[in-house]
């Protein structure tokens, strides 16, 4: 009996040793489940961060592929326009080139003219010439015709010196 109690008491020792162990261990584990909580906390908020960041980051990426988009349009645009100018380009020169014959044609067209009125201002004078060397030639011969004429009035049969 004192025996049985010695050893109930022993083992009521044990039990409260692994008992208080156990209390201990628990205290530990608390502990540690406390700390884990923190850390998982401090976790949770880094990915509540890294997500805003993510979130932050897409947003970003989102505008820059809508200013990429509105650039490769614009790009697009300018591309075009500056087809339209090249084409635009090439069809003036191709009217200036035109013109610049037709101008060559006209040059051309005004130096036959201006050596057809040269051979015509050769001509005429000439002609002017000998107009005039008609009209002196007529002058001369009316003067001739006078000259005689008055000799022959002078020498007339009926006129003797009456002066």
């Amino acid at each position: 009996t004192q025996s049985t109690w010695d050893v109930r008491n022993k083992d009521l020792e044990l039990i409260n040793i692994q008992y208080q162990k156990r209390q201990e261990d628990l205290l530990e584990n608390e502990k540690e489940l406390v700390m884990q909580k923190e850390e998982m906390g401090k976790l949770e908020k880094e990915l509540f961060e890294s997500k805003e960041g993510l979130a932050y980051l897409r947003g970003n990426l989102n505008d820059v592929e809508q200013q990429l988009s509105r650039a490769g349009a614009e790009l697009q645009i300018k591309e075009n326009e500056t087809k339209e100018t090249q084409k635009d380009l090439e069809k003036r020169t191709e009217n200036l080139k035109e013109f610049q014959d037709k101008i060559k044609c006209l040059e051309e067209e005004n130096n036959n003219l201006q050596n057809e009125i040269k051979e015509l201002g050769k001509e005429s004078g000439i002609r002017g010439k000998m107009n005039e060397n008609a009209n002196k030639t007529e002058k001369l011969e009316n003067d001739t015709m006078k000259t005689r004429a008055n000799e022959n009035l002078e020498n007339a049969p009926g006129k003797q010196d009456n002066d």
